[in-house]
């Protein structure tokens, strides 16, 4: 009889177990498939690939280039997140010339904005600061797009954040090394849409709902127990996972000792990545990432022949392949970029070529990529707002 109940006890445990796993927790995806690699060949988070001048692939003639519209996460960086323990001595030291408009206060003294040593903060980056590598990793990516589409008009902007300002720059000096400075255009938080972050109550409503799903709950219950245990390892109050995800693939990029956990926190990361930007939750995307789509497709129609820069985030480009129906299975590496070109033909014709790292993207609609101008919008359109200030009412 206890043998009976031992064996009772122990198969409904094991059912729990297999429910709680693999069911609602997907197990058999690719990236929960402990026995497959976690990454496909060739995949590099530390390093996007960049695109190749020898084997980019121009729209035949009669189309001809009109509209570039460039968008790039940031390259290497240090954590966004303070560890104490930690010294990161990969930046160059923080310098920035700040000044007060003349017309405020003439002759104001200028300002030079740095990192002292102190014995409370180790090393030469502050949290997120772009590294040495990561400005390299910009301006020859700047380099490469010089080499590939030539001399430009360029429209500039970052978003407000230091690593993506640096980013810029270190980017616009290898596409438009010589000429006069290039404005770059960055605007608060709350209203950039390259943040995909606007103040918006309809987004925090939805937000919250898509977090009370069961089976959400149990991948934060999970993602916690693994924060808790690495804030007592590590003697910090760290207790989401997206802190850790970032520390951890920012040690790996410098060959630091590993913590023993960087796998299981790089699978709890990459569902939350498939579950933050599913395409099926249209009002959640639309709200934002339509913003910027809406901005995009706008410049595109007024067709002025210019190259547009955005310098934004990982989760910006994630966003943007998403609408545009391709599940974000992989993390962007550090100086990934989204590339749509934009082809005019004739009496006014247009098309639109997207390449993401290089590599075309398939949008299942026309010939060498190239997307007829209204089959890509209605590609794109269940995402596009038409009236924001109304759709982020809460409901």
């Amino acid at each position: 009889m206890l043998l009976h109940i031992c064996v009772a006890v122990i198969s409904t445990c094991l059912g729990v177990y297999y429910y709680y796993y693999h069911t609602l927790f997907d197990w058999d995806a690719t990236y929960w498939d402990v026995d497959t690699p976690l990454f496909p060949s060739g995949y590099n988070y530390c390093q996007a690939a960049y695109p190749s001048p020898s084997v980019y692939n121009k729209v035949p003639p009669p189309w001809t280039l009109h509209q570039l519209y460039i968008i790039t996460r940031h390259g290497d960086r240090a954590p966004s997140t303070h560890i104490p323990t930690e010294i990161w001595t990969t930046c160059p030291q923080p310098s920035d010339n700040l000044t007060l408009p003349s017309s405020i206060l003439p002759n104001a003294r200028p300002i030079l904005r740095t990192l002292p040593e102190t014995h409370l903060w180790n090393g030469t980056c502050m949290t997120g600061q772009l590294s040495v590598r990561g400005i390299h990793q910009m301006h020859t990516l700047g380099k490469v797009f010089a080499d590939i589409y030539g001399e430009w008009p360029v429209m500039a902007r970052s978003t407000d954040v230091w690593r993506t300002i640096q980013g810029a720059q270190a980017f616009l000096t290898g596409l438009v090394p010589k000429g006069d400075a290039i404005p770059l255009y960055i605007y608060p938080k709350a209203v950039d849409t390259l943040s995909l972050s606007l103040v918006c109550p309809r987004v925090v409503e939805v937000y919250k709902a898509a977090r009370r799903t069961r089976e959400y709950k149990l991948y934060q219950e999970r993602a916690e127990r693994v924060a808790k245990g690495l804030s007592n390892e590590m003697g910090v109050e760290y207790r989401d996972l997206e802190r850790w995800f970032d520390i951890v693939q920012c040690r790996s990029c410098w060959g630091k000792e590993k913590l023993g956990v960087e796998e299981e926190v790089v699978r709890l990361a990459y569902w939350w990545l498939r579950f933050e930007y599913n395409a099926t939750r249209t009002v959640e995307l639309g709200l934002r990432v339509g913003p910027l789509l809406d901005e995009l497709v706008q410049t595109m129609e007024e067709g002025k022949k210019e190259l547009y820069y955005y310098s934004a985030h990982d989760t910006t480009i994630s966003g943007v392949l998403s609408v545009l129906g391709f599940e974000p299975v992989l993390w962007p590496p550090y100086a990934s970029h989204l590339v749509f070109e934009v082809w005019t033909r004739g009496e006014g014709e247009k098309g639109v070529k997207v390449l993401y790292n290089g590599q075309v993207v398939d949008l299942g609609c026309g010939e060498m990529g190239l997307c007829g101008w209204q089959a890509f919008l209605g590609l794109i359109e269940k995402f596009l707002v038409v009236d924001l200030k109304k759709e982020c009412r809460p409901v």
